[in-house]
């Protein structure tokens, strides 16, 4: 994507955290990843979105949003990840283990606006 561009959530869930240190949630020596944004799935899942120099929207903290809700904007890229261009950093986890999102994502257009349903519920 390009600086400016929307982030959007993968799948409904709630933002429990924005954290400018994402150590407690990366593994160690991951590079920095800018803010993180942490949504809780359901199930056991969660999804982590490192916005490199983007801008998270802090007022949705606490919030419930659904598959496509913007969650934010893309940046510059930062530090370990500068070559890539403008991008965040996205990583799904099921009960605390790393899981590969394109297991559950595709780039096909209907998927990504009707998103993923891993099981959340209020």
């Amino acid at each position: 994507g390009e600086a400016g561009n929307e982030v959007k959530a993968v799948a409904k869930g709630t933002v429990t955290e924005i954290v400018d240190d994402s150590s407690d949630y990366l593994a160690a020596g991951m590079p920095y990843v800018g803010k993180l944004m942490v949504v809780d799935l359901g199930n056991g899942y969660v999804s982590l979105y490192g916005f490199q120099g983007g801008t998270p929207n802090e007022a949705l903290l606490g919030q419930v949003v659904n598959a496509g809700d913007v969650l934010g904007t893309m940046g510059s890229p930062k530090g370990a990840f500068i070559s890539e261009g403008s991008n965040i950093y996205l990583q799904v986890m099921h009960n605390d283990k790393v899981v590969n999102p394109l297991n559950f994502l595709t780039t096909d257009t209907a998927v990504k606006e009707d998103g993923v349903d891993v099981g959340f519920t209020e």
